[in-house]
């Protein structure tokens, strides 16, 4: 395990997969990191190019340290013969958390297109986002909406499968709210036209184990034709902050999500 530092933040790196097993501040780790699948991990989009499960290069077996300090952190996964790729992780401490780059390596002798995927495992709570459009036909998760502001509540109870949303043209984040804290992916937005096939700028997936639930705040980069031997990099900002004493009743959507746009808003400059 490699953990980065960076004021009252903590980073918990496993180098098996590169899975970021604690995102925490002042010791409480907002990631599930006892879960069926835990942490946070990289895939590549779309999904229809490995099926289940994910490729063990990339998300299971062991990755390369390139550098490592206090506050910074590169990984390097060994070559994924299924896909003729490397991925590289970059992790770094910023304000009121860390970023994280993932940088795709095209290593076949043509050229590849994919898209960058983290998927960050929570225990539940509520998880918000922005969409001008909503979610997409192939979403079957019950979501609450107010304007163009979406709430998935986690309750296993009320699940008989795992089910999922797909939503583009967001806001440029996502938040979830769990125990006090909200935990924030800031990452540049994408045109509809640059969303791998079959997936969404942004996703949640909710597990329905009332025994070991989670849900996955999930995030994709652009759908990116990758020469031989180039590569591409993409990074999303995490952010973990109080809930503030002032901040709206959790279901009142359209004014958290107004709050949330503010904190992004505010943190960003």
């Amino acid at each position: 395990m490699k953990n980065l530092t960076n004021e009252q933040y903590k980073l918990s790196v496993d180098l098996a997969g590169g899975r970021v097993m604690e995102f925490s501040l002042a010791g409480k780790n907002h990631l599930a990191d006892a879960a069926l699948f835990p942490g946070s991990t990289i895939w590549t989009a779309p999904q229809l190019d490995w099926d289940w499960p994910p490729p063990p290069a990339l998300d299971s077996e062991p990755y390369s340290v390139v550098h490592s300090d206090e506050q910074t952190l590169e990984l390097t996964s060994a070559v994924c013969s299924q896909l003729n790729i490397r991925l590289a992780k970059a992790f770094s401490a910023i304000p009121h958390g860390f970023r994280v780059t993932t940088t795709i390596n095209n290593v076949s002798s043509q050229a590849q297109t994919y898209a960058p995927w983290q998927v960050s495992r929570v225990l539940g709570g509520h998880t918000y986002f922005y969409s001008a459009t909503g979610p997409l036909p192939n979403s079957n998760l019950p979501m609450q909406r107010e304007g163009n502001v979406f709430l998935y509540e986690h309750n296993p109870k009320l699940l008989t499968e795992g089910v999922k949303c797909f939503a583009n043209n967001s806001g440029g984040w996502i938040a979830n709210i769990f125990a006090g804290q909200i935990f924030i992916k800031r990452f540049p937005k994408l045109d509809e036209a640059d969303v791998a096939p079959s997936e969404g700028e942004v996703e949640v997936y909710a597990f329905d184990s009332e025994s070991n639930p989670y849900v996955e705040v999930e995030v994709q980069g652009p759908y990116t034709t990758i020469a031989s031997g180039a590569q591409t990099s993409w990074a999303v900002d995490w952010w973990l902050i109080p809930v503030p004493d002032d901040f709206p009743p959790l279901g009142a959507i359209a004014e958290v999500g107004q709050a949330l746009a503010q904190i992004v808003q505010g943190v960003s400059k």
